[in-house]
């Protein structure tokens, strides 16, 4: 399978039907695959009741003559139907291309069994990306005549303070198996846990090893890069609405004088 068709692994049950329904037409379909295939899902202990799997299909709007085809067919065949990633697929593809990061400033922290935030390190592009982009709004903003409450920088650093943290349950399950992984096959450096989650984050800063566990995981990618722009966007809105109604905010908790710019976010 060619890397670049690792991210359309990611594409939903829903994608997958749509681009079928609307590139009607034979297909390569391996049927001793499909029906391999079907067998395992049949075996998953929430689809043994009676009658289970047919309703879940019929709740997602899929017949199985659909699913079988999805089954059997290979995944060039997917991306010849469906030739454009969504969004996310850009931003992965575009995070990626970029030089190996620094580790994060939660390292610090998590190598001393605070937390396992390091594991944000694999989503540094994409936090990369999204903080430039946030902080070049908030320079505009703070060019504006009315100004801005807050220091761009120093706005953008609360900001993304919380950013690690948010990964962290995306990222946590994947990564602890890839963290035994590596210790098993020799990858890491140290002789305590502590030393040894170290070495693992910092290989996570490294764009060849992040780029082959995000194509080993497509689904986790597409969910990091939801996740970072949806925070993202939210933040966005944050300093808009905040250089909107700075006036506002000044005549209710600073009538009296000038109001000082943000200092903390909770």
């Amino acid at each position: 399978m060619s890397a670049d068709l690792a991210w359309w692994r990611a594409l939903t049950l829903a994608e997958r039907v749509a681009a079928v329904r609307a590139h009607a037409g034979d297909a390569a379909v391996d049927a001793e695959r499909a029906e391999r295939r079907l067998r395992r899902w049949l075996e998953q202990k929430s689809f043994r009741g009676k009658g289970s799997f047919a309703r879940r299909l019929e709740a997602e709007d899929v017949r199985e003559a659909e699913l079988l085809r999805l089954l059997g067919e290979p995944l060039e065949a997917l991306a010849a139907r469906h030739p454009i990633l969504p969004p996310w697929g850009g931003r992965v593809r575009e995070a990626l291309a970029g030089p190996d990061l620094p580790p994060p400033t939660v390292l610090e922290d998590s190598a001393q069994g605070q937390s396992l935030a390091g594991f944000a390190a694999l989503a540094g592009p994409l936090m990369a990306q999204a903080r430039a982009r946030l902080l070049a709004e908030a320079e505009r903003l703070a060019r504006e005549p009315s100004g801005a409450p807050f220091e761009p920088e120093r706005m953008v650093a609360l900001c993304a303070a919380s950013l690690p943290g948010r990964l962290q349950g995306v990222l946590s399950r994947t990564l602890l198996l890839e963290l035994n992984v590596a210790r098993l096959q020799g990858h890491l450096e140290g002789e305590t846990g502590e030393e040894r989650y170290r070495s693992f984050v910092q290989r996570l800063c490294q764009r060849e090893v992040a780029e082959a566990l995000l194509r080993e995981y497509p689904v986790l990618a597409r969910q990091l890069t939801l996740t970072v722009s949806g925070w993202e966007e939210a933040h966005l809105e944050l300093l808009r609405r905040l250089c909107e109604d700075q006036e506002a905010l000044r005549r209710a908790f600073s009538p009296e004088g000038a109001m000082g710019g943000v200092e903390a976010l909770e």
